[in-house]
């Protein structure tokens, strides 16, 4: 079975796969150019994110954290009422884009450059039957430091893609100095 199929198999299962509506769990994103063929613009992202248990629930553990969170925000408009749940997320993300050809070194002025995007996030979420409420924090780092460069080239190996060729010229961040 070609790799293409086998991946597209498995996205639909994926998709397919009921979701519980249980707080304390992880999950794991990937979405990829792979599944449609065309390595044009967004090319790859893959999340890792873990939910607590409700503030609310008595258990230890990941409820504390939630609690934690609940206590020390409960000022924000939203957070704190009694009628509501509390519950923390933390994600880890990797974005990146890439030009349609990836078979060049040099850059390609008229298409969108290489770029890549790491991130680490936590929301505080509080909900009730009626509303939703989340505030978050989010850091994240753009360029080689994104590690996007190796886990292309990493993906396009083990699934025998076309070899990605123009990273060193990926976008990079400004840099500023003290004189």
């Amino acid at each position: 079975m070609p790799i293409r199929a086998l991946f597209a198999r498995i996205s639909l299962l994926l998709v397919l796969a009921p979701a519980s509506a249980n707080a304390e769990q992880f999950n794991l994103a990937w979405d990829n150019d792979l599944f449609t063929g065309s390595d044009r613009g967004y090319t790859n992202g893959v999340r890792l994110s873990y939910l607590t248990n409700t503030a609310e629930d008595s258990g230890g553990g990941s409820a504390r954290l939630a609690r934690t969170g609940r206590d020390s925000l409960s000022f924000l408009p939203g957070v704190g009422d009694a009628d509501n749940n509390h519950a923390m997320s933390v994600s880890l993300r990797q974005l990146m884009v890439t030009p349609a050809d990836i078979s060049q070194e040099e850059p390609q002025f008229n298409d969108i450059p290489y770029a890549g995007h790491l991130s680490l996030s936590s929301t505080l979420w509080s909900w009730s039957a009626d509303s939703i409420t989340g505030y978050g924090a989010h850091i994240g780092v753009v360029g080689p430091e994104s590690g996007a460069e190796a886990s292309q080239k990493w993906v396009h190996k083990i699934t025998g893609s076309e070899r990605p060729k123009g990273w060193d010229n990926q976008l990079v961040p400004i840099q500023k100095h003290a004189f």
